[in-house]
């Protein structure tokens, strides 16, 4: 214990300050008592809150090295108390510090209420007993814990703290706290049809018998003695799934026609599938009837072939599925499989959603004066529906604190989760965190991060009666009181409700977090110096350079749900100063389904292109790396190319098909007698003319089209120029046909250019690549600079042509910056991002194009 000399005291004088009172002497008297003067104290303090604090004599210091400080404050009744407040921890404890020998105190607080002042105007204050000797430790601060005060009209009077009490925590502390207090439900016994997918199974299931019972046939067929080989055998009987054929015995020189599924008959051990089968003569061929006496076997069978034995999927007794597992389709069947019709799960949480504010009328009411409909409960109802929770409507509160509790306390009644949207901030309506600190623990009341920084979560004790939910009558609720802010309250449900309800359902704790993928900024985004940002953006999948994607919605403001809209991620983008380049790799937490992939290397993109009436590319990624597959024609590296279909031996007339071309594809047949190459028109090919009328090929050409626009990428503008390309190649009254294989859109990315480029110009396939935009003088305009490096010649007689066309209709023609060349056997062009443009440098370009196109192709003219 310090000695009674190390002793400190704070000590508050009340009355007699105001300049002119004959009594107002209490100043004037502490002065003279004052040796180490800290008067600054209480006069900053004052002007917190109000500008004529200097007409008072304010008086605060040190009585002596070893005493007490006193401070002289004004009598009035709200002013003692936001005076003393305002004095703050920090002040008192650095004043105490420096004024003499002895410990540092620990613990200072401020005067809890006004009412605390001594009746005669004096009162000891915060720390009359001794200090103590160990160094101070960091306090929890709580709701009635405040550095600054101001009366509230909307608690009734009493006052509210104007600088919050709670420490912003770092999201990852945040949540981990939420995973903490959140524990999986109760398990309930469900039909297996009334389980929602997604549950967890609460016990491990295990098969009573064996699958399948006995040994069942896999083919349609014959089930034969293995040993018979090939020639006639004798059919005794006709055994179909769900048939018991104990009285069947199949013998050597015997078969039985069986179907997929049904059990063998006695002294069968395999099946013959009926492909490998005949007809016997002068027996009918056509259907499998009862009627049939015998049957050729054309191919014979091992034993055991085309038969599954007993047990062969699951043996008996065998854990098919374990307790924490998650149910989804396959699941429930699995289950009825083993005889499961009844199973518990872990149900999915009630979650009562609420809002809250004076200003807030329902989603079909009309607005006017200070008014706003409510659309933060219509998302948040939705999004605790897509997360696995049963949401309940507990409909709009008015910012008035009895009515605020009472409503927050009879949704605990009912509900596992509350979730709750405005009342956090620092507003004098905001009652949301004085009230959950009385009713229960607020584990966090502002996090380091945004949107959101205001979130708060809390947990009560258990309501006051069972809802069947699983969740019990004591059970502890969870409440989650999320910013008004219509952003800010869907992002911190994805990233704080959602990991809870997963938990409450059985999820493991790593399982309760949402997928992460690394993704690539396609443009700049702004850093925040002081919070780390959950930008919202849509990822998807870059099949041509394989790689995500995102594109950010857009503005970021927190009152703007729109940046929601379409977003199916959230990036984590760190605090920092300036801005993270485009290109850059961000990790994006993923809360919405990834968009299907486009462009020649997505699996499904030859499936999109017939269902489309399109010629499909050969490419497709189904084999590793360097791959070529079974008898197909070799892709870019890493991919593998579809095998032509086989060719006919001749067509219609007696045409001779054309031999494959490099693609994979086929050519279509010339006519008797020509030569078969696909010449340009009006052009002598040893000594045939393919002139119109002739009955000669015309020039065909397979093209890709690559826009290249930062906001057209990020779907801000409807690409135009692509489908303008499209038009003009595609026109009937051209002197060759054309075929769009690919489209793309791509911002003005150099590698993303010469990703989708080097793609299609490596497929042997493609004719001609035409690219629109980034052709001018901007700073993003690198169109050129991309693809020149990739050209293996360049042709600069086309770009003059594409010049000469472009300034029969505008001078400023010249202030594009073309480039046009081969790679490979693929002519490359770079056109405008005008839809006016485009049309009149393809004007200059068509022309050009058979010619070019079958000098690639090696067809002598």
């Amino acid at each position: 214990m310090p000695s009674p000399e190390s002793r400190k005291t704070l000590k508050a004088k009340t009355g007699g300050q105001r300049k002119g009172a004959l009594q107002a002497q209490t100043a004037q008297d502490i002065v003279g008592l004052i040796s180490f003067d800290a008067s600054e104290i209480s006069c900053c303090a004052s002007l917190v809150y109000q500008p004529l604090c200097p007409r008072a004599h304010l008086a605060s210091g040190a009585v002596s090295a070893a005493a007490d400080i006193t401070v002289a404050v004004s009598s009035a009744a709200v002013s003692p108390f936001g005076r003393l407040s305002a004095v703050g921890r920090g002040r008192l404890e650095a004043l105490f510090w420096n004024v003499g020998p002895g410990p540092r105190p620990r613990g200072l607080g401020v005067i809890a209420d006004a009412g605390s002042l001594e009746a005669n105007g004096s009162v000891s204050l915060l720390n009359s007993a001794p200090t103590h000797l160990e160094p101070p430790a960091e306090s929890t601060p709580t709701h009635a814990r405040h550095t600054r005060m101001t009366p509230s009209a909307a608690m009734q009077g009493r006052l509210r703290e104007r600088e919050s009490p709670f420490p912003m925590i770092p999201v990852d502390e945040a949540i981990g706290e939420v995973l903490k207090q959140a524990t999986p439900l109760e398990a309930v016994t469900l039909r297996l049809a009334d389980i929602p997918l997604g549950s967890v199974l609460a016990v491990d299931v295990t098969a009573p018998e064996p699958l399948p019972p006995f040994p069942a046939a896999t083919m349609d067929g014959y089930a034969v003695v293995a040993s018979d080989r090939e020639g006639v055998l004798e059919v005794v009987g006709r055994i179909t799934a769900g048939v018991d054929p104990d009285s069947i015995q199949v013998s050597t020189g015997q078969c039985a026609y069986i179907t997929t599924g049904a059990k063998l008959p006695k002294g069968a051990d395999a099946v013959v599938k009926v492909e490998d089968t005949a007809a016997v003569d002068g027996e009918d061929p056509t259907a499998f009837s009862a009627e049939e006496k015998s049957v050729r076997i054309l191919k014979g069978v091992r034993a055991a072939q085309s038969v599954r034995p007993v047990g062969h999927d699951i043996t008996e007794g065998a854990t098919v599925l374990r307790a924490g597992e998650v149910i989804q389709a396959a699941e429930i069947g699995l289950l009825a499989t083993v005889g499961v019709a009844d199973a518990p799960v872990i149900p999915r949480p009630r979650v009562g959603v609420m809002s809250t504010g004076d200003e807030l009328v329902e989603p079909g009411d009309k607005i006017s004066g200070g008014f706003i409909r409510d659309s933060n409960r219509a998302t948040l109802l939705a999004a605790v529906a897509s997360m696995g929770g049963v949401p309940v409507d507990l409909g709009i509160v008015k910012d008035k604190e009895a009515t605020l509790k009472g409503a927050v306390e009879a949704a605990l009644e009912q509900c596992d989760v509350l979730v709750t949207s405005g009342g956090v901030s620092m507003g004098e309506a905001d009652l949301l965190k004085p009230i959950l600190e009385s009713l229960g623990t607020v584990h966090f009341g502002r996090i380091r991060m945004k949107p959101g920084k205001p979130t708060t979560f809390a947990t009560t004790a258990g309501g006051g009666g069972d809802d069947g939910g699983g969740g019990g009558p004591t059970r502890p609720r969870l409440i989650f009181a999320l910013p008004g802010n219509p952003a800010s309250s869907l992002v911190c449900s994805h990233l704080f409700v959602a990991p809870a309800l997963r938990r409450m359902r059985g999820y493991a704790l790593p399982d309760c977090m949402p997928a992460q993928v690394d993704a690539r900024l396609t443009a700049p985004v702004r850093l925040d110096s002081v919070r780390p940002e959950y930008h919202r953006a849509l990822v998807s999948w870059n099949s041509i350079a394989g790689r995500f994607d995102a594109a950010s919605t857009g503005n970021q403001m927190s009152c703007r749900l729109l940046s929601m809209k379409s977003a199916n991620a959230l990036l984590c983008v760190p605090r920092g100063e300036g801005e993270l380049a485009a290109g850059q790799h961000l990790p994006a937490i993923l809360i919405g389904e990834l968009p299907p992939p486009s462009g020649i290397g997505c699996f499904h993109a030859k499936a999109v292109a017939l269902a489309t009436g399109k010629t499909p590319s050969p490419v497709s990624p189904l084999a590793a790396a360097g791959d070529n597959g079974p008898g197909g024609v070799g892709g870019p590296t890493g991919y593998v190319s579809f095998p032509p279909s086989p060719p006919a031996e001749r067509q219609k007339g007696g045409a001779v098909k054309c031999a494959t071309n490099g693609g994979g594809g086929v050519s279509p047949p010339a006519p008797p007698g020509e030569c078969g190459s696909a010449c340009c028109q009006g052009h002598s090919n040893h000594g045939n003319t393919h002139g119109k009328g002739s009955g000669a090929r015309r020039t065909h050409v397979n093209a890709c089209l690559l826009t290249v626009s930062d906001r057209a990428s990020q779907g801000v503008y409807e690409d135009l120029s692509g489908p303008a390309m499209r038009q003009v190649l595609e026109n009937k009254e051209l002197a060759f046909d054309t075929t769009v294989v690919d489209t793309l859109v791509v911002p003005d990315e150099p590698e993303e250019i010469q990703a989708a480029v080097k793609k299609w110009c490596d497929d042997s396939s493609i004719d001609l690549v035409l690219t629109s935009g980034g052709t001018g003088f901007g700073r993003r305009d690198l169109t050129p600079e991309a693809i020149r490096p990739l050209l293996h010649r360049e042709a600069p007689g086309v770009v003059h042509a594409i010049y000469q066309g472009g300034l029969k209709f505008t001078p400023l023609a010249v202030l594009s910056r073309p480039v046009a060349g081969t790679r490979n056997n693929t002519l490359v062009v770079t056109l405008p991002g005008s839809v006016k443009a485009v049309k009149e440098n393809l004007g200059s370009l068509v022309p050009l194009l058979p010619r070019i196109v079958n000098l690639l192709k090696g067809n002598p003219c």
